[in-house]
């Protein structure tokens, strides 16, 4: 069967030219078009029938958006976004629940259709999401509260900066914690606007943060473990590395936990450093402040020049396992048995503070550990109930430690390829301050935050003695209850460059009044007694035992010993 083509008219002309003339329109509408993106892109917000209604206002003739779905971010309801015109659209949302979650996610999209080189006049985070007549949100706040704070800990810059606006749009104290956390890692003027404009504080300059801190803690916050959780949240975020270090709460109070700026083992401690004899140490001048050590008759001297860059050593003296714990912020030095039954532990520096307290870790489990304390208060160990044993630390002079101990040993200070130890410029600026870096609280006004003392605890009694005071005499004798007690003071130089101004040790009195003429001690019987580390030791042998105390600022002191008693210790003229 054949099949007939159907016919086929010659092209004319005409036919030609009017193709070519619609292929010109054709095009010049599409670059009319293609111009026609708007650059700027206004957004208004409103709530109508439990709907967040979205208005996008364009600079240009035709809407380049056509139907456009995406999801929330919170609960998975769906968006419609429909044209209405040609100089806009609105969008309607499908869900009854209404968050400002809803609200930044079509911001964010909407910048994403955009692009970067456009700009996003966002008036709904002023203006269009609470009700300027009566400050009530449009919002669910509720919904939305975790949303804004996790946009806090973990969004980038401009999410921050727009939270940080809505925030303060509500006015709601509840927010005051997490934007002072923030501070902490992000200073921007948008935070910091909210937090004045919630608290009706100003705080500003080098010690604005701290004074954050320490107004908050005095405000009357639902402090509760979502909070605490978040915080945590925000640590691991911002530094990565400490993440295993905030395995779960304890009994740290988290509230008085800071970043102090550096990661985990950001300061390297001392692990079984070398050591070398007084002879050979010529490095050291004989007014250096050192810490000594002597355990079973093996002393050994640890220079505040090295220390002040390490903070900790895991070392070795006397057959037992020691750490020397360091806070140059508190000015406490402690020295710790490190074996706790078969455990050795090593610790080292979590870049975290306690009420300005170093908040040290131990390398075998990641628990935290107070300087102070000296025992783990988050992490595996925190309900162990340990608490490491101490032994007395002398604080003194290069020169004095090496005449009661020509025997002893020092840390060598070639041993590091990083540090020369040749100033204390680590806390030059810090120690001549009367005031301090990081936050701690509550102030006791008794003393000067930063005036030293002498703390004892004995028999579930705590007492701090102004080293000011102790040092206008070389002995007091004195009665702490049922107990007396006999302390020793020698001053030396190292005060007037903001060191420890004084060597205190105590001791075991009984019924002996003591006495000292030019380095001799003696009692009121007029017999003479040996001072050592250990003990008091008359020429018959008798032995009266050292009282563990502790020299550090009088802030450090009371914060962790808020009960103490404050010894007034009457100069002598």
């Amino acid at each position: 069967m054949n099949q007939h083509q159907p016919h086929q008219k010659p092209r004319s002309r005409a036919n030609w030219i009017t193709q070519i003339v619609l292929g010109i329109f054709l095009t010049l509408a599409g670059l009319l078009i293609g111009f026609s993106i708007p650059k700027n892109l206004s957004i208004q917000a409103s709530i109508q029938d439990q709907h967040l209604v979205l208005k996008l206002e364009t600079d240009s003739l035709w809407s380049p958006f056509g139907q456009v779905e995406f999801w929330t971010s919170v609960d998975g309801s769906k968006w419609q976004l429909q044209s209405t015109d040609k100089f806009g659209f609105d969008g309607w949302a499908s869900s009854d629940k209404i968050s400002f979650a809803d609200v930044l996610h079509v911001r964010i999209i909407m910048k994403n259709m955009l692009g970067q080189t456009h700009e996003v006049k966002d008036t709904f985070f002023n203006s269009a999401l609470f009700d300027q007549e009566t400050d009530e949100t449009l919002v669910n706040l509720e919904a939305s509260f975790q949303f804004l704070i996790d946009s806090l800990a973990t969004g980038d810059f401009q999410t921050r900066q727009q939270v940080a606006t809505w925030i303060k749009n509500t006015n709601n104290p509840s927010f005051l914690p997490y934007l002072i956390e923030i501070l902490q890692f992000h200073q921007n003027e948008n935070i910091q606007e909210a937090l004045e404009f919630i608290s009706g504080q100003t705080f500003s300059g080098g010690r604005a943060l701290r004074q954050w801190y320490e107004w908050l803690w005095t405000q009357p916050v639902d402090w509760n473990d979502s909070f605490f959780t978040w915080k945590r949240t925000l640590f691991a975020s911002k530094v990565p590395s400490m993440q295993a270090l905030l395995s779960n709460q304890g009994t740290l109070d988290w509230r008085f936990v800071v970043w102090g700026g550096i990661p985990p083992g950001g300061i390297p401690p001392l692990n079984e450093p070398r050591t070398i004899p007084a002879m050979d140490a010529d490095f050291f001048q004989p007014n250096d402040i050192i810490f000594g050590a002597s355990i079973h008759g093996q002393a050994r001297a640890y220079p505040i020049r090295m220390m002040d860059w390490h903070e900790l050593a895991n070392d070795e003296l006397g057959g037992e396992f020691i750490a020397l714990s360091y806070c140059p912020l508190c000015g406490s030095a402690v020295l710790f048995n490190r074996r706790v039954g078969e455990t050795i532990y090593t610790f080292n520096t979590s870049g975290l503070l306690y009420q300005s307290n170093k908040l040290m870790f131990d390398e075998q489990t990641m628990s935290l550990w107070p300087n102070i304390a000296g025992q783990p208060l988050a992490g595996p160990l925190a309900d162990d109930a340990i608490v490491l044993q101490r032994y007395p630390l002398t604080t003194t002079t290069w020169k004095n430690w090496v005449e009661l101990h020509p025997d002893t040993d020092v840390i060598d200070p070639s041993g590091s390829n990083f540090f020369t130890y040749e100033t204390h410029e680590a806390y030059d600026l810090y120690r001549v301050s009367t005031s301090t870096l990081a936050p701690a609280s509550p102030r006791d006004e008794r003393l000067a935050e930063k005036d030293w003392v002498f703390g004892i605890s004995l028999n579930e009694n705590t007492i701090a003695y102004p080293i000011q005071q102790l040092e206008t005499r070389q002995v007091w004798n004195d009665q702490l209850k049922q107990q007396s007690i006999v302390l020793l003071v020698d001053s030396f130089p190292g005060s007037q460059f903001g060191f420890y101004p004084a060597t205190v040790r105590a001791f075991e009195r009984q019924n002996f009044e003591f006495d000292r003429m030019d380095d001799t001690l003696t009692d009121q019987h007029g017999t003479p007694w040996t001072i050592t580390e250990d003990a008091l030791v008359s020429a018959s042998g008798e032995r009266l035992k050292r009282i563990y105390g502790e020299t550090m600022y009088w802030f450090a002191w009371h914060t962790f010993h808020p009960a103490t008693d404050l010894k007034n210790m009457q100069p002598v003229p």
